[in-house]
């Protein structure tokens, strides 16, 4: 044996700091990591020990910061005002820094309160416009009708929210800034990528069928508490041509005569359309106020990522993966 290791070349001393694996499997082991935390692969929230866990990897060495940076700022989740703020900072430093911007996927943008402050409406703004040409998901819970007053200061957000032209997913939890009308609304952004939009109290009116008919791919419809109308079948009404599910997540005191017109209604226009459409209406029992459930209701699914399956079918895995690309399963966290 000790002949035998004399016998061939010296080894070649290993260099500190130099991996013992193949890059390959660095590489797979980060993606592991990054599945990770989460119940769902479009889960907004993710596991806090996850996120700790890269960045200790971020600073083994400016070779693992290569590797995990892409990975770690793939979904972001803004939990403060405070957050925003140093979030907002981080992207606009040095270009070394705001190059990750270009990695964020995922954005959910929380704890605002009822009212957007100045300060908040710059650094909101600033955060949309850089992820925008690679953002594809974003979770809103703040007070969206505001943006639609005539106020110069609240323009740069809906520039920046009409800017998001890759975006896949929209999640609106405060209200539904889609209905308002007139010189100062917000109008419909021209998001042709959509395929899952959710709003909270909608009012499903000609105004809003004409409004989500003009995004071409929306698949999954989401309307929580809509308010309590439903306007008449109209000829030139349409829904969008590859709208395939509705789903309303209902208020124990929801009266069965407006489900059934909500998806007369719905299940009318699929059949003018020539195609089918499912509308389910899963029912949610909780004890508080109708306002305090939409909120909290549509925060609790978004951050585990079963908003989409409330009515119990689970999305296909081309719908779940397909938004990310190539390397999606190792998409992780919120971090800022």
């Amino acid at each position: 044996m000790d002949a035998a290791r004399t016998s061939g070349p010296p080894s070649t001393p290993r260099r500190p700091g130099s991996w013992s694996v193949p890059l390959e499997l660095v590489i797979e082991m980060i993606g592991i990591l990054g599945t990770m935390g989460s119940s769902h692969p479009i889960a907004y929230q993710r596991d806090q020990q996850i996120i700790t866990a890269f960045l200790q990897l971020a600073l083994v060495s400016r070779s693992f910061h290569t590797l995990v940076v892409p990975v770690l700022y793939r979904s972001v989740a803004l939990r403060t005002p405070e957050d925003i703020a140093r979030f907002a900072l981080t992207l606009s430093a040095d270009s070394a820094i705001a190059s990750k911007a270009t990695h964020v996927r995922s954005l959910s943008l929380t704890g605002l309160g009822d009212t957007i402050t100045p300060e908040s409406i710059g650094n909101i703004s600033s955060i949309l416009f850089a992820v925008a040409p690679s953002l594809q998901h974003l979770f809103a819970n703040f007070p969206l009708v505001q943006l639609t007053h005539c106020a110069p200061d609240l323009q740069p957000v809906r520039s920046a929210l009409a800017a998001l032209s890759q975006l896949v997913e929209f999640v609106s939890v405060k209200d539904d800034f889609l209905r308002q009308n007139g010189p100062c609304s917000l109008g419909w952004p021209r998001w042709e990528n959509i395929r899952r939009l959710a709003l909270s109290t909608p009012r499903i009116s000609r105004q809003f069928l004409r409004g989500i008919s003009s995004f071409p791919r929306l698949e999954i419809l989401t309307l929580v508490a809509p308010y309590p109308d439903s306007p008449a079948l109209e000829p030139a009404m349409t829904i969008p041509p590859n709208l395939r599910r509705v789903l309303i997540p209902i208020h124990p005191s929801t009266s069965d005569a407006l489900c059934t017109a909500w998806g007369g209604l719905f299940t009318a226009l699929a059949a003018r359309r020539g195609t089918p459409v499912e509308v389910a209406f899963p029912p949610v029992w909780v004890t508080m106020s109708q306002t305090m459930f939409v909120q909290r209701w549509f925060q609790i699914k978004s951050d585990n990522g079963e908003l989409w399956e409330v009515d119990g079918v689970e999305l296909a895995d081309s719908d779940l993966f397909s938004d990310w690309g190539t390397d999606s399963e190792g998409s992780i966290a919120e971090q800022h």
